[in-house]
């Protein structure tokens, strides 16, 4: 056995006691980044032109996050949930408005709830769609487009780090595979002002998306959009900036969402609707 008294001993302990410590401090660092909660971050909303001139489309009203446990026992479990609200007022008074339930831990999407209403701000249409069900269960986290954000913001952002999950499309479409890849560190300057930021950039995993006809991913590669987001160096890592296109390349036009501002959230809580099962209300 060997003898802790002697010097080598004693330099041997400190040196294991030193690495325990940093591998301790190293796994808490490497900890998720906590969520902000009830905050509301509003961001303007552009589209670049064929000229390269950017065009104002739309104000969104975004971030408005909460951290609760739902009180119904039988649908929820009692699990520890975040519920994460958007809305989108259009120039013509339209709008839209989502309400996301994510895993607590995870972020990964349970619940979707939509609801439009026309130019008058009458409800013209109600849908809610579960997640849980036994006959939608994707490996992995699953997103809906508008929650990455929230699902990154929860993440230790670190240049060269990758993640992969599911996105949604649409509400009722079927997941595909995606890639985050925290590209590098950039400077942003919005509408909000200048921001050092996290790049981050979503990419298809077209190989696994193709199958056994993988082989022409090289050839359809550059009409398939990528997905980038300037994310808050600081934690939580709220976004600042999204750029991407929600069709092909050449034929869908480039949109950016710029950080217009932030305060603190005055809209109530709300409970999700009852039941477990997808459905629509006209």
């Amino acid at each position: 056995m060997e003898n802790l008294t002697s010097t080598p001993g004693r330099n041997r302990a400190r040196a294991w006691s030193f690495l325990f410590a940093a591998l301790c401090w190293s796994l808490s660092a490497r900890a998720g980044a906590a969520i902000q909660e009830d905050v509301r971050r509003t961001y303007r909303v552009v589209v670049q032109e064929e000229g390269g001139n950017w065009m104002d489309l739309s104000r969104e009203i975004s971030g408005v996050v909460r951290s609760e446990v739902h009180l119904y026992p039988s649908e929820w479990e009692g699990m520890p949930v975040i519920r994460y609200d958007k809305e989108d007022n259009l120039r013509d008074g339209a709008g839209v408005s989502w309400t996301f339930i994510l895993d607590a831990e995870r972020l990964s999407l349970l619940r979707l709830e939509k609801r439009v209403t026309d130019r008058s701000g009458r409800a013209a249409s109600e849908a809610w769609y579960d997640f849980r069900e036994p006959a939608f269960d994707p490996a992995g986290d699953l997103c809906y487009m508008y929650t990455i954000p929230a699902w990154l913001t929860g993440k230790d952002l670190r240049v060269g780090d990758r993640y992969d999950f599911n996105l949604l499309l649409s509400p009722d479409g079927t997941p595909i595979h995606m890639f985050a890849k925290v590209a590098g560190m950039e400077t942003t300057t919005v509408p909000a002002g200048t921001f050092e930021c996290f790049r981050v950039i979503l990419e298809p995993d077209l190989k696994k998306i193709l199958g056994r006809w993988r082989w022409v991913s090289p050839i359809i590669s550059p009409w398939v959009p990528d997905y980038d987001f300037w994310m808050d160096q600081a934690p939580p890592h709220f976004q600042v900036r999204f750029q991407g296109r929600f069709g092909p390349v050449g034929a869908a036009p480039l949109q950016a969402y710029e950080l217009l501002g932030t305060e603190p959230s005055t809209k109530p809580p709300q409970r999700p609707e009852s039941g477990n099962k997808s459905k629509v209300k006209p």
